[in-house]
């Protein structure tokens, strides 16, 4: 129910389908419980009574049943399948959009093939799920409670004897949700996990090469691959094993409606045309009963996925702004830090009581080994993150209302992105420079640069008072 009530703000936009998608799942079970009582009329009235003369009439109202049952239904699948379309697509654009949005401490935990599966994998299951799980659900629930009125009307006496394998059918979809339903969430999760690992390994495929670990990638995508085989196969196991159990109870309870209800033929308390109309209602009872199986699944996974799409949504930006704060001031290349002290969310301490001042127009060199914090210096001007102490005069964070990198006149850091994303990005090659209009003039310019090395071996000609700090 809470994820219902999560959807309800992507639902209430095409409230006017779903309303008419609801109508039509009350008309289709009305629709379809009219079919074996005509099919009675026919058995009883014409051919009963042999009355040839209206076979006719007989088929054509068959006819004009299931021809109008036919179009009600196509209109029900079309609304909530336009619901269905219209909610995935506006629901995938808000977590790209939120993707866009999230600091990159989420990025340096979270694995891409995780974001990628749920964005794929999961927004496609929730489709399903409100296609035909709420339609499914609410004309099998309507189905059986105008069948069973139905069957009380005809017989009541062999109503109670066809219900008998109820317990037994009730308690197999019972079983089955119970048992199966933990299992495609198991599943979800491992093929998250199988595209995370297929993404990291293709991704750094040159690494994998360089150091001859061909081998042991395929031993450890193969463990994952078939731990997913592995889950899937138990769940499918469930599937095969419950399927065929509820249609042997069906045809259980068909062949005691034969044998009782040709008794009652016998004893002039039901016509053959009541019969033959019996064994149809029974089969629209049981049709719905089994199907509960599948919505149950269906309804578990739709859950699970929109639940692992929602703990999306739900994350929060690091880099938050305080309401009330002020705007930032145009940017001038101006670049200083007093005491500024950084760690990640791991509790790895990447920088410590950093001082560093760049003035306009100055060129910086920041060398150190792997691990020193020179990303990590790099990121904090544009508030990638936020510092754990110190800060800068001009851009304090607490006096900040939009982090600098979210701003157009912000401060520019351009990455060494592979071709392909710089092609996206619109990065025209060596034109890229992340100057703002002029400045490429004047960056061609021979100038000394000034260097700031962040690691164990100190500078102090480099750096202000000999301790590891930089000054540009």
């Amino acid at each position: 129910m809470q994820v219902l009530r999560r959807l309800g703000p992507f639902l209430r936009p095409y409230q006017k389908w779903l309303v008419a998608g609801l109508v039509m799942v009350l008309v289709v079970p009305v629709l379809a419980a009219l079919s074996p009582w005509v099919l009675m009329w026919v058995v009883d009235t014409i051919l009963g009574a042999k009355r040839w003369s209206l076979l006719p009439w007989g088929a054509v109202a068959l006819v004009a049943v299931a021809a109008v049952q036919g179009v009600a239904r196509f209109f029900q699948r079309y609304s909530m399948q336009y619901v269905a379309q219209r909610v995935t697509y506006d629901l995938r654009n808000r977590l790209f959009a939120h993707l866009q949005q999230l600091s990159f401490g989420f990025y340096d935990q979270a694995q891409t093939g995780q974001i990628m599966s749920r964005l794929t994998v999961d927004v496609e299951t929730v489709n399903r799920f409100l296609a035909m799980g709420i339609m499914g659900t609410g004309n099998s629930l309507l189905q059986v409670l105008i069948t069973v009125a139905v069957l009380l009307r005809l017989n009541w006496r062999l109503t109670l004897v066809s219900m008998a394998v109820l317990p037994l059918l009730v308690h197999a979809v019972v079983q089955f949700g119970r048992r199966v339903r933990p299992l495609w969430r198991q599943i979800h999760q491992q093929m998250a996990v199988l595209n995370a690992y297929l993404q990291e390994s293709l991704a750094g495929i040159r690494v994998v090469q360089s150091f001859a670990r061909e081998d042991l990638e395929k031993e450890k995508f193969t463990a994952q691959n078939r731990l997913y085989m592995d889950l899937t196969m138990k769940a499918l196991r469930g599937v095969a094993f419950w399927g065929p159990y509820m249609n042997f109870l069906g045809a259980a309870g068909t062949a005691l409606v034969l044998g009782y209800g040709g008794r009652e033929v016998l004893l002039g308390r039901l016509t053959v045309g009541g019969l033959v109309a019996f064994i149809s209602y029974l089969g629209q009872l049981m049709m719905p009963i089994r199907q509960l199986g599948f919505l149950v699944n269906l309804t578990s996974r739709g859950t699970a996925a929109a639940g692992r799409l929602f703990e999306l949504l739900d994350t929060r930006a690091e880099v938050q702004e305080k309401p009330g704060a002020t705007s930032m001031p145009p940017f001038r290349g101006h670049v200083r830090f007093e005491g500024v002290s950084f760690r990640y969310r791991s509790g790895f301490r990447a920088l410590e009581d950093i001082d560093l001042e760049v003035l306009p127009g100055q060129t910086v060199v920041v060398l150190g080994p792997t691990g020193s914090g020179k990303s990590s210096l790099i990121h904090l001007i544009p508030r990638f993150y936020d510092v754990e102490a110190g800060g800068s005069p001009e851009y304090r964070r607490d006096h900040l209302r939009d982090a600098p990198h979210r701003r157009p006149s912000g401060p520019g850091l351009l990455h060494r992105a592979p071709p392909a994303l710089s092609a996206h990005l619109g990065i025209p090659g060596a034109a890229g420079t992340g100057l703002p209009p002029g400045a490429a003039a004047d960056s061609r310019r021979e100038r000394q640069p000034a260097g700031v090395h962040l690691g164990r071996t100190r500078h102090p000609g480099l750096l202000p008072r000999g301790r590891q700090r930089g000054a540009l």
